[in-house]
């Protein structure tokens, strides 16, 4: 780009030259003032003149010239000079051998009050040898002279289109133009003007294009020629300056999207968080540090390095093992289920699991609203949470091309797990987790990514054999200018209908709420002879692209309905699958606003604490960050406020609508 420029800046110093540098350098002056209208003056030649002379002085101080271009009159100084006048310096002699600007019979040493100036709108190159004959042939009969009697002494190029001719006439002294001036055989200039001036002499004028003609004085500059000549340059100067400052915008623009690539990608490399079980930093202790969230399973110091892995060192047994003993423990406790009556789930396998298996915190609608008026006890609790994201040993070996984000991997106890396509071994991993629900009951949820371009097939996949009614996407396809989510179902402004894999997905309807919309879609098997399922797609779209919703209403209003959908005798009793880009952050604030709400139904309390703990024993990093552990307590406060009146939804009509065969 910067080549590119440095060429532009030659073409126009060419273009430029073109004009102004030709008839600058190219040009022998031939008189010390500035010749009329834009001729460029040269080289000196200085007249002294006998004031003894017979002439007597009363010569015009002005002279009125006309001009064929707007009827405009330009006035230029005449003085009349005598006859008697000594020849200066002549700067005419250098250019008779070359673009015959000079007349070879012309006079060096003539007077200026016998030169007439005429500017002519034609080209120097179309001003040829033979039209310039008939050029002073013309003119001479006009004046009542010999064919011959005017000559040419310079041609000057003032632009490309346009000359400037200085000529002389002699006097037949058989039909002399006045007794006044018998003695000279020149005829002045002024004389000729007043010729000129006749309207016998228009047809001349319009023949040659002449656009204005004088005594060659020092006049005023030509405001048109001035225009023709600089207005080019002033265009290309303009364009210039803009297309340079486009290419500066362009170059900090093309600079700052490198960096940022170039910055992700370090991050990338050289940060490995996954490795990491417990964030590395409290920073609600920590007072000379900034606070940094742990997004997406991102683990942080204070000197901003990434600190060693601290992974669990004991023994790969059970608990059962390593106490030496055979027996089976059955342990009946309530810390480890949302409902009072629900038995404990197996033997956690490590200290990660146990401690978040211990945390509980229930609140009553007193407390709820105390804790959201206090962020920073909030952000406390958050963050003794451990995120319990599965070291790298679990990784699925060749598995890497199928996760969006290394750092996120499903945890293998609770992963979903696909049937095994022949041939392809990897075929049975999908980067997803079933999620328990309220009462601890089993594959309430399933928790995944979103899907990439390579795993669309595998999440279609994934919702016919696990017979997923409904799906909530919580991202954008695009955020920042960084691809979240692949579309994976048809868009009807195209086609109505598409294929992946096996699974055929037709569009069915839609309808627009507050902040997401609602598809209905029909899905089937091309190898199977089973009846077309209906899903369910709500698409959330007004999460911000950064941090959380000013408001819980609208995700709340997302929440409740997805609870109306799933009430529906028509709708299958399968897990609800949840994704926004990762599949930690947004999916589970719904699902802990999910549960919540169902436990503030049936319990008339809530434990927001136990909730999200008992998620991250499924999947490791749900609500991943502490603005979105506040927005649940937004969420389920705002919904213990006005639960009295939510019942009436279910009655939306335009939301019937769409569940009808």
């Amino acid at each position: 780009m910067v080549v590119w420029f440095f060429e532009f800046l030659w073409l126009l110093w060419i273009l430029t030259s073109f004009e102004a540098g030709t008839t600058q350098s190219r040009t022998i002056r031939a008189v010390d003032q500035v010749a009329y209208a834009g001729s460029y003056g040269s080289r000196t030649t200085r007249f002294s003149h006998d004031l003894g002379s017979a002439k007597p002085q009363n010569a015009r101080p002005k002279l009125e010239v006309k001009s064929e271009y707007g009827g405009k009159n330009i006035k230029m100084d005449f003085q009349r000079r005598f006859s008697h006048f000594e020849a200066g310096e002549s700067a005419l002699s250098s250019r008779q051998d070359s673009n015959n600007f000079t007349s070879s019979a012309g006079r060096k040493d003539l007077p200026e009050i016998y030169i007439l100036v005429l500017n002519i709108a034609t080209g120097l190159r179309n001003f040829s040898e033979g039209l310039r004959k008939r050029f002073t042939s013309l003119l001479s009969k006009g004046l009542g002279l010999h064919e011959q009697s005017c000559v040419i002494l310079h041609v000057f190029p003032i632009s490309v289109q346009r000359i400037q001719v200085e000529l002389y006439c002699e006097k037949d002294m058989v039909k002399a133009m006045g007794s006044e001036w018998e003695p000279n055989v020149f005829i002045p200039a002024s004389k000729m003007i007043q010729t000129l001036d006749t309207p016998s002499m228009q047809p001349f004028l319009k023949e040659f294009n002449v656009s204005a003609y004088g005594v060659k004085e020092s006049p005023e500059i030509d405001l048109a020629v001035y225009q023709e000549m600089w207005f080019p340059v002033a265009v290309v100067a303009g364009v210039t300056i803009i297309l340079i400052f486009l290419a500066i915008v362009c170059l900090l623009f093309c600079r700052r999207h490198l960096e940022a690539k170039a910055e992700e990608e370090h991050r990338t490399q050289h940060l490995d968080p996954e490795k990491l079980l417990y964030p590395a930093v409290d920073p609600t202790n920590t007072v000379s540090a900034s606070m940094i969230q742990p997004d997406a399973g991102r683990v942080y110091t204070i000197t901003g390095l990434p600190p060693k892995a601290r992974k669990w060192k004991g023994s790969q047994l059970s608990l059962s093992d390593r106490r030496g003993s055979s027996l089976v423990l059955d342990l009946k406790s309530s810390a480890t289920e949302l409902g009072s009556s629900s038995p404990a789930p197996s033997i956690l396998e490590s200290p990660t699991e146990e401690k978040l298996a211990s945390k509980s915190r229930p609140l009553t609608y007193n407390e709820l609203e105390d804790c959201v008026n206090n962020s920073k006890q909030v952000t406390t609790e958050f963050w003794e949470m451990p995120m319990n994201h599965p070291p790298p040993e679990e990784r699925l070996p060749g598995s890497s091309y199928r996760n969006r984000y290394p750092f996120i991997l499903p945890n293998a106890r609770t992963r979903v797990n696909l049937p095994e396509v022949p041939g392809d071994p990897l075929s049975i991993y999908i980067n997803a987790n079933f999620i328990k629900g309220y009462k601890g009951r089993k594959q309430a949820y399933i928790a995944t990514q979103g899907p990439l371009s390579c795993t669309v097939k595998d999440f279609w996949r994934m919702i016919w054999y696990h017979q997923c009614p409904i799906i909530v996407m919580i991202t954008k396809l695009k955020e920042r200018n960084e691809t979240k989510c692949e579309r994976y179902w048809p868009d009807p402004t195209f086609r109505m209908q598409e294929k992946y894999g096996d699974i055929v997905v037709t569009f069915d309807s839609a309808i627009g709420r507050d902040g997401y919309q609602i598809t209905s879609l029909y899905i089937s098997h091309s190898q199977s002879l089973e009846a077309p399922r209906r899903v369910y797609h709500y698409w959330y779209t007004a999460w911000p692209d950064h941090g959380v919703p000013d408001s819980p209403r609208q995700f709340l209003r997302l929440v409740e309905e997805v609870h109306i959908a799933q009430d529906r005798e028509d709708v299958k009793e399968g897990p609800a699958v949840v994704h926004c880009s990762a599949g930690v952050g947004r999916t589970g604030c719904f699902i802990a606003a999910s549960i919540g709400i169902q436990q503030i139904k049936k319990e008339d309390c809530i434990d927001i604490l136990k909730i999200v703990s008992l998620m991250r024993i499924d999947r490791g990093g749900m609500v991943e960050n502490d603005p979105q552990y506040e927005l649940v307590y937004q969420t389920l406060h705002h919904y213990w406020t006005t639960r009295t009146g939510s019942e009436d939804d279910s009655h939306d009509i335009a939301l019937e609508a769409i569940f009808d065969e």
